[in-house]
């Protein structure tokens, strides 16, 4: 038997709505001597509840539960962010209710060092931009 046959590199892949821009995180090879048919992808176990500060200084309060994830702001943002998690990439949509409303979508991975990073595109107004969260 070669020495190589049941291992398998796990793979997450998340595409940007209407920009074509895709991004892969390879997250290690398992060694699956179980079942030769069937690939094992297993989620990080991640804590994602607390306190999350954007590089700009926006605070973003999550509270998450079997992969249903809850942002809501904190401070001169007034908004919130929903979604899903599944221990590697957090996709959502946002809406926000300041001075000019906006709604959109979110996406998000979380690196190894443990920051959410990920982009934001808006349905109204076609804006779109970068975010880098690190948990306080």
């Amino acid at each position: 038997m070669h020495p190589y046959r049941n291992l398998v590199l796990v793979v997450a892949t998340i595409s940007c709505a209407g920009t074509g821009a895709a991004a892969s995180v390879g997250t290690g090879l398992k060694n699956d001597t179980r079942n030769r048919d069937v690939v094992l992808v297993q989620a990080r176990s991640t804590n994602l509840n607390g306190v999350w500060t954007s590089a700009a200084g926006d605070k973003f309060e999550i509270s998450a539960d079997s992969g249903k994830v809850l942002m809501s702001t904190i401070g001169t943002l007034k908004g919130k962010i929903s979604g899903n998690f599944d221990g590697a990439a957090f996709s959502g949509a946002y809406q926000t209710n300041d001075g000019a409303p906006d709604r959109g979508v979110v996406r998000f991975l979380l690196t190894q060092d443990g920051k959410l990073e990920g982009s934001w595109q808006s349905y109204l107004n076609g804006k779109h931009g970068s975010w880098a969260l690190t948990k306080q």
